[in-house]
């Protein structure tokens, strides 16, 4: 994604959470996805393209390794699983988000 700014001159980011097993991601992504409209309306975005299982974008981060076990489970090219994620954030951008958060 190319460099942008959002409607107040400010630069926008992508936060990237990558948690270990049994360090508390479930519930952080519970809260990203039940709290998606409130976070919308202050400028976050928590994309719904790319989620595996509604929650989390695990398989969309596996699309990176290939090579990894898991990674089997995920049919989806690197393009095919990134592309509508990247959409999704600029047009959240464009609406004046200044953040996005993939989990």
């Amino acid at each position: 994604m190319k460099d942008s700014t959002n409607q107040s001159g400010l630069k926008n980011e992508v936060i990237i959470h990558v948690g270990s097993a049994k360090t508390g991601s479930t519930s952080l992504h519970q809260f990203l996805t039940g709290n998606a409209s409130y976070l919308e309306k202050n400028g976050i975005c928590y994309p719904k393209a790319g989620r595996y299982g509604a929650l989390d974008h695990f398989h969309l981060f596996s699309s990176l390794c290939p090579d990894i076990w898991y990674a089997a489970e995920n049919p989806g090219t690197f393009e095919e699983e990134w592309r509508p994620v990247v959409e999704e954030l600029a047009a959240a951008f464009g609406s004046g988000a200044r953040y996005g958060v993939l989990s």
